[in-house]
């Protein structure tokens, strides 16, 4: 079970765990702001999935709310989505790297029971080191932040 408060920015140093809301399965607390930054081994990308989902907001998750950035805690890191019961999170969603922050906003309105996710840390599956496109070869590398044909 999650626990009945957010005590600041929890660091998840693992290739795999489950994260939970405040209080799961049970109603979350009001006005809280939870924080998780998810770390797994280099040359891995982080991969989550729900297997719970119930965060009630009025309109388009303005209220309780669930975000999902691609990467570290920075203000411009990439946002992956924003999620509530009218906007629920896709099978995965996966992270570009091996760094995935997740925040969990409530106000004082509707409570659910929250979220219960569960990441893994997946490696790359490159293809062999030539492609063939309309019979021009391509040879993919890697970057830190792209894909890029070189």
């Amino acid at each position: 079970m999650g626990s009945y408060t957010c005590s600041g920015l929890q660091q998840c140093w693992i290739n795999h765990a489950i994260v939970t809301s405040v209080n799961y399965p049970y109603k979350y607390a009001s006005i809280s702001r939870c924080r998780w930054h998810i770390h797994t081994e280099p040359a891995t990308y982080v991969s989550l999935t729900f297997l719970d989902f119930d965060i009630p907001t009025v309109g388009n998750c303005n209220d309780d709310r669930l975000r999902i950035y691609d990467g570290g805690t920075s203000l411009n890191t990439p946002l992956l989505g924003r999620f509530c019961n009218s906007k629920p999170p896709p099978g995965d969603i996966d992270a570009s790297f091996n760094e995935m922050y997740i925040t969990f906003n409530t106000d004082d309105n509707i409570e659910g029971r929250g979220f219960q996710a569960e990441y893994h840390a997946r490696t790359f599956k490159l293809k062999d080191k030539e492609q063939s496109n309309n019979g021009k070869q391509y040879c993919w590398v890697l970057t830190q932040h792209f894909v890029t044909r070189a």
